[in-house]
């Protein structure tokens, strides 16, 4: 059972680990579809992004990709190892949903409807599965103490 647990955390962290490698190798791409949405971002993290884009010389579209990149190819591989599964799995957590709350049309009006309800969902799936990986850590489930089922 342990083997299973491991597998299904590998093909489960995947999309990170690949997610965040084929962001970092092509960060112009990735800062374009990030571009437009830096605009709505809330003041305070606009204005903390703004000085840190100043600060390395590089535009906020570039620098959230980098950070984009970073936190999923980091945070996939800490998951693979069980290293720090939780608190990894609390900041993919995090971040999935800032992704799913700025990439998505929530209006659910358009042409597009089904595609980007479904992309929702998915992302939305993915924020359980990390949810369960937060829960359970990395350690198989026999060296836990039993889950109490309120009734």
């Amino acid at each position: 059972m342990r083997g299973i647990l491991v597998v299904g955390r590998i093909l489960f962290v995947l999309i990170f680990i690949v997610g965040g490698a084929l962001t970092l190798m092509d960060l112009d791409r990735t800062a374009t579809i990030i571009a437009p949405n830096v605009e709505t971002l809330p003041a305070a993290l606009a204005s903390i992004a703004a000085k840190i884009a100043t600060a390395t010389g590089l535009a906020t579209p570039k620098l959230l990709a980098i950070v984009a990149g970073v936190v999923e190819l980091i945070g996939g591989l800490l998951m693979v190892f069980g290293i720090g599964t939780r608190l990894a799995a609390l900041i993919l957590i995090v971040y999935a949903a800032i992704v799913a709350y700025y990439s998505h049309d929530w209006s659910m009006a358009g042409p597009d409807r089904t595609a980007n309800l479904l992309s929702v969902l998915r992302d939305l799936s993915t924020i359980g599965g990390l949810l369960v990986l937060f829960a359970f850590g990395s350690r198989p489930l026999e060296s836990r103490a039993p889950i109490e089922v309120l009734e």
